[in-house]
Order: structure tokens, then C-alpha cells, then sequence
């Protein structure tokens, strides 16, 4: 679809060629679901991989991403920092997409997803395996990317500076953002392909993101309720090559935790940060 960041998104042809390659690693997100799908078929040589053992309270926020427990279960699946990871689930899902962030966040080199997902692979009839691969445990060690968080500290300070990007409906925009922020729901960057969403192609998502007034030049940061929906926005910028761009971990539910301003109902600030 012509992302002008499109080397993010792999095709099942070229990861059948990447799999002989040990710098490159599979890992599969279904796990942190339901184990018994990833135990009952993936793709050869897949490790599971959960998000939920990577979540957990930050400073009395829930579903936040907890680094030290991500690191000591990559340790534990040998994964290496310098490796290119390549992260699937069935199709599309916010589950996959805020895994790709969470690996952008603790400093993995090269993150990209499998287009389409197991679904796609099975109907390439590409090798599958059933049960657990050996893995060889090692240490993890990344320097994290602070550039790809948002923090409550730093979205408050960042408040007229910042393009704040909030992937949640309109309708509950409406009932409490952020000041100054934009309501940017997240389908509205997607499209349905079966019986998922995927991203958008490229040409839609320019012209959505240009009548929202916003660019890639200025510092960005997405946010939703948690930070699940909001990863789908990150991922979408990061697609259309944007790279100042954070996902503030917590989003609302962190926000309203520290007792920062709110803003309820449509205002005349929801297109200022982009204007300046």
C-alpha cells in the first residue's frame, strides 16, 4: 500500500526467506491471549510471546507497560536486542500493535509485523509447528527509548507544544480530553479486511491526518483510555514514516489519576497544537 515507512510491515515470502537468518526471530502475540492457540499451530520456529506478563501497575496506574518484566521474559525466550523481531497475532488487533510499541520503548533495533497475521500464513500453506520450541535463555540488555514515551510529566509540560492525539470515539473526547487535544478516533484510521481491521492504506490515512490539521514535524504523542487503541494511531504514524512520535503509557486513566486540567465538550483548542 505505499507507507512511505512500509519496511515495517513483512510479507509471508519474505519472512519464509528471513527464517533461515538468526537474526531474525518470530514471536507470537496469541500466547498472551489463549496459549492453547499458539500450542495447537504457528509458524515454524515462533517463540510465544505475552503482552499481559508485560503489564501491570505504574505508580498506581493499571495496564501499563512494566520494562523490567518484558526484559526477563525476552530474557527467557533468548531474545537479543540487535535481532529484528517480527510480531504476528491471527490478523490485526491493538493487542499486536501495542506489542509492536512496547518493543520500541525498551530499545529492541528492528521491529516489524507479519501483514495479514497467522491467518495470512496458514493460507500461504507455509510450515506451521505445533508445542514449544527449545529456547536458549540469555540476558537482555537495551538502553530504552525514552523518545517513544509519554509520561502524565511530560504531556503536562509538552501540553502547547505537543500535537496530543487522542484515539478514542468521539463521543468520549467529548466527555473529557486532554486539553488541547484532537479527537482522532483510531477506525477511522483503519479498514476492514475478513473479519478484522487493518491499517488503512497510505492515501486515506494522509488525507485523514491532513483535514485533522496535524504533521509530522512537531512533537507527537497518542493517548486513549489505557494505551491499547492509541498503540493502533502510534503504529500508523510510525507506518507513514513519522518519528517524533510517543505513546503516553496509561493515557486517560493515568491522567485523571494525577488530577490534571480536563476539557469536556468540543472547544476552540482542539486544532491549536497543530497550528503552531
Amino acid at each position: 500500500m505505499n507507507y512511505p515507512n512500509e519496511r515495517l510491515l513483512v510479507g509471508v515470502d519474505w519472512l519464509r526467506d528471513a527464517l533461515r537468518d538468526e537474526g531474525t526471530l518470530v514471536l507470537d502475540v496469541r500466547a498472551g491471549r489463549d496459549f492453547a492457540l499458539y500450542e495447537a499451530g504457528h509458524i515454524a520456529g515462533a517463540l510465544p510471546f505475552s503482552l499481559s506478563h508485560a503489564l501491570g501497575l505504574v505508580d498506581g496506574t493499571p495496564a501499563c507497560l512494566l520494562e523490567h518484566a518484558m526484559t526477563r521474559q525476552l530474557a527467557a525466550l533468548g531474545v537479543r536486542p540487535e535481532q529484528t523481531v517480527v510480531l504476528y497475532d491471527d490478523a490485526y488487533s491493538t493487542a499486536l500493535t501495542q506489542c509492536f510499541w512496547a518493543f520500541e520503548r525498551i530499545g529492541q533495533r528492528e521491529v516489524r509485523i507479519l501483514d495479514g497475521g497467522f491467518q495470512v500464513w496458514q493460507a500461504a500453506h507455509a510450515p506451521t509447528r505445533q508445542g514449544l520450541p527449545e529456547t536458549s535463555p540469555a540476558p537482555y540488555h537495551a538502553p530504552a527509548r525514552d523518545e517513544r514515551l509519554a509520561t502524565w510529566n511530560w504531556t503536562a509540560a509538552h501540553l502547547t507544544q505537543a500535537q496530543l492525539l487522542d484515539a478514542r470515539t468521539p463521543q468520549e473526547w467529548c466527555s473529557g480530553h486532554i486539553p488541547g487535544a484532537v479527537s482522532c478516533n483510531w477506525t477511522t484510521f483503519a479498514v476492514e479486511r475478513g473479519d478484522a481491521l487493518a491499517p488503512a492504506p497510505s492515501a486515506i490515512i494522509e488525507a485523514r491526518l491532513a483535514q485533522l490539521g496535524v504533521s509530522p514535524e512537531h512533537e507527537t504523542a497518542t493517548y486513549c483510555r489505557s494505551g491499547a487503541r492509541a498503540s493502533w494511531l502510534y503504529f500508523v504514524l510510525r507506518l507513514m514514516g513519522w518519528e517524533h512520535v510517543r505513546l503516553y503509557d496509561g493515557s486517560m486513566n493515568d491522567w485523571l489519576l494525577r488530577e490534571q486540567e480536563v476539557r469536556y465538550g468540543p472547544d476552540q483548542e482542539v486544532n491549536s497544537n497543530a497550528k503552531r
